[in-house]
């Protein structure tokens, strides 16, 4: 099975909630403040769970669009 790769161009800052319940309209919210910001189409590369400080958050990295 061939593998395909394509280079993703991420945005210089992520999203952090200091928690693990985030929703799809909290991600969706914080991606159009986001697109206001940094004056860019964005979409979400990756979600993950790290734990910061004891505390298991929820971090939103960004590719650009």
């Amino acid at each position: 099975m061939a593998q395909h790769s394509h280079t993703v161009e991420l945005l210089d800052k992520a999203s952090l909630w200091f928690t693990t319940s985030v929703t799809a309209e909290d991600i969706e919210h914080e991606r159009q403040q986001m697109e206001a910001i940094v004056h860019q189409k964005l979409a979400v590369h990756e979600i993950e769970h790290p734990t910061h400080s004891g505390v298991v958050c929820t971090r939103v990295t960004w590719k650009c669009l």
